[in-house]
């Protein structure tokens, strides 16, 4: 039996007509809070103005939550 994952983004939904046939999974990803202060202990080098930006960018392509 061959299977197949599908990676969906934030606002994606499920049709309600295959929501019964596919298990579906939800992961929380980091809040812009926690990949700021995640990035601020991993670079201390970088100025707190480059942190917010990178990780304002690492949110704005949807790789986290708000």
């Amino acid at each position: 039996m061959n299977k197949a994952a599908i990676l969906l983004g934030s606002n994606a939904t499920v049709s309600s007509d295959i929501a019964p046939e596919v298990p579906t999974i939800v992961q929380q990803l980091p809040a812009i809070e926690e990949i700021s202060s995640y990035l601020a202990q991993v670079l201390p080098d970088y100025s707190r103005s480059d942190i917010h930006a990178t990780a304002n960018a690492w949110c704005r392509h949807g790789m986290s939550r708000h």
